[in-house]
């Protein structure tokens, strides 16, 4: 069996562009719950939640790590995705330990339904901001170790996101 000499160059510069281009591991791992309280009245919602995140290290050094989260939103009437709420931890996790973090929660965040008026004819838009899901990466240092979405496409837009307005004052 003859193999031509291009197939074989092609095979050689294959394999060493997929030894160069491999991701380097990561000893820390990330898990992210996100507990949520939810009030439902005839005609509105309001909803608060914060995120729980465990990390765990396989490093058999002790690590200080500093934690940047974020809640994101969208926003009912102009359909924007919003930051509804954003922060930083720092962790110190032992050799081979974990450590579980918790996030103050979020500002109520408060959704009016769409409303029609029977007499006049006329519709009530939906107002609020309804919780889209989150953010959190993980620096050892300036170096980015770990980092989860939910939804993954949330990865793109929270550097860009702007913030979300204040939620109104309680009556």
């Amino acid at each position: 069996m003859r193999i031509s000499k291009t197939l074989l160059v092609a095979a050689i510069v294959a394999v060493s562009f997929s030894t160069n281009l491999r991701a380097e591991l990561s000893p820390v791992n990330i898990r992210v719950e996100q507990p949520s309280k939810v009030e439902t009245e005839p005609d509105k919602k309001t909803t608060t939640r914060k995120l729980k995140i465990t990390l765990a290290s396989s490093s058999q050094e002790e690590l200080v790590l500093k934690v940047k989260w974020a809640l994101l939103g969208r926003d009912v009437e102009e359909k924007e995705i919003k930051v509804v709420e954003e922060g930083e931890l720092f962790s110190t996790i032992k050799p081979r330990g974990t450590d579980v973090q918790e996030t103050r929660v979020s500002k109520p965040q408060v959704v009016t339904e769409a409303k029609k008026d029977e007499k006049t004819r006329k519709r009530t838009p939906a107002k609020g901001i309804k919780f889209v899901g989150y953010g959190v990466q993980v620096f050892k240092g300036e170096v980015k170790v770990a980092e989860a979405f939910d939804p993954i496409s949330l990865k793109e837009i929270w550097g860009k996101a702007p913030a979300a307005p204040a939620a109104p004052a309680a009556k």
